[in-house]
């Protein structure tokens, strides 16, 4: 009997520090936003490819979320998504003001 209350005991300890893949979703997307503005390109890299592997968890497991899981995922892949176009965008600025300081400087 003490090995079968161990044994549950174990099994419940294990699922619970499991993390959902909602949750997973979730904390990638808070880094993201956290610290995307100081990002290398090799850091967006890293980040991609684990965003990518939960999107292919997420397709190939489908049909096992419960419709909150699903929200809470497509929420996260959105914001995801803004936050790779803010940086897309920000970079953009950076070159424009890189190449209008270049030409002020040929000018000089």
């Amino acid at each position: 009997m003490k090995k079968v209350i161990l044994i549950l005991c174990s099994l419940l300890l294990v699922m619970s520090c499991t993390s959902s893949l909602a949750d997973r979703f979730e904390k990638h997307v808070q880094k993201v936003e956290a610290n995307f503005d100081k990002w290398t390109e090799k850091d967006w890299e890293r980040f991609d490819a684990k965003y990518e592997d939960m999107v292919s968890e997420y397709k190939e497991n489908f049909e096992s979320y419960t419709v909150e899981e699903i929200a809470t995922i497509n929420k996260a892949i959105s914001e995801y998504k803004g936050l790779c176009i803010k940086n897309k965008m920000r970079r953009i600025g950076d070159g424009f003001k890189s190449s209008r300081n270049d030409s002020d400087n040929k000018k000089n």
